[in-house]
């Protein structure tokens, strides 16, 4: 199965799942932990094109960013309320020369 049709798969679970949990995003599971919201992200594109800037943007940082070797991999963790939420950011630094690498993201479980 392609990676597409992966996409269109798990996009058709989370409307039935979201439909299902709506307005329960304070509630706990049933069993008791608190809900959790897993994401994944991969950014590419050519150099200096401003992936390192957009992903300390979004993770509220003020560093200067750094030239992307290979593949960076980074996440990020919020809590709002019970619920918590995890993002995994992958950035893809070089152009299409380390562009195998997307291998390593690009599996099934993270596709949703």
């Amino acid at each position: 199965m392609d990676m597409w049709a992966m996409a269109k798969e798990k996009l058709k679970e989370k409307a039935v799942e979201t439909a299902t949990l709506d307005g329960k995003m304070d509630e706990r599971t049933s069993d008791g932990s608190p809900r959790k919201t897993t994401s994944h992200v991969v950014i590419c594109g050519v150099s200096q094109s401003g992936k390192s800037a957009l992903v300390n943007k979004f993770l509220d940082r003020n560093e200067e960013p750094k030239e992307t070797t290979a593949l960076e991999y980074i996440y990020a963790r919020r809590t709002r309320g019970n619920h918590k939420d995890v993002c995994h950011i992958w950035e893809l630094g070089g152009g299409t020369m380390f562009a195998q690498l997307l291998a390593i993201p690009l599996v099934k479980r993270n596709i949703e």
